[in-house]
């Protein structure tokens, strides 16, 4: 597991980095052999570099859409094809992109992020280690974007990975219930380390 800064050309202020897993961590989380995330091309690349490559890979899209294929069979999908999946996921991910580059330059990207759950709540209040989800973007008129993350400080957050977020509760789809493995282990990581701050988790990847 190692740690990269995304936008390191836009100063101390606002510290946004991902994290990197290899893909024997990939798989102890559930990430299939066969899976793209595992292909050569996205192995080695931060967490947030990936999703937005696959994001906008319609052969990706088009594949994600037909093992899918039960969730998206269920009335809150109603009249979304395979089609306008891939053609809106395309579409509003480059705008998604745009908009946390934008809130990262403008100094509001942490604004942007809200706590998990309740639970997560407790813990961000108590100025703690917590997971945090960021919401963007539509599929047939649907918020279906999550960017997830550890929250460090008031300024310093830690993507770990993101979902078309296709059910209401994380663990009920293959996609999410990984993408809630990925923030634990993160936020695991990072706790017995010692990182409770912005100032710790800087120390922390410089060693």
């Amino acid at each position: 597991m190692e740690y990269k800064r995304i936008f390191p050309a836009h100063g101390d202020n606002n510290t946004a980095l991902s994290v990197c897993f290899s893909k024997s961590e990939l798989l102890s989380m559930g990430v299939q052999e066969l899976a793209d995330e595992l292909d050569p091309e996205y192995v080695g690349k931060t967490e947030f570099s990936k999703l937005f490559s696959m994001w906008k890979d319609p052969l990706y899209l088009a594949e994600f859409f037909e093992k899918n294929s039960s969730f998206f069979s269920d009335s809150f999908w109603e009249g979304v094809t395979e089609d306008i999946f891939v053609r809106d996921v395309v579409q509003y991910s480059r705008l998604v992109f745009k908009e946390i580059t934008r809130l990262l330059q403008t100094g509001q990207l942490f604004s942007a992020f809200e706590s998990l759950d309740s639970k997560e709540e407790s813990k961000r209040k108590r100025n703690k280690l917590f997971k945090v989800k960021a919401k963007y973007g539509y599929i047939a008129e649907r918020v279906a974007f999550r960017i997830y993350g550890i929250m460090v400080d008031d300024n310093t957050v830690c993507i770990t990975g993101g979902a078309i977020k296709i059910v209401r509760e994380m663990s009920d789809a293959p996609n999410t219930k990984i993408e809630l493995k990925k923030m634990e282990r993160v936020a695991r990581n990072l706790s017995d380390n010692d990182v409770f701050d912005k100032d710790s988790f800087i120390d922390f990847i410089a060693e």
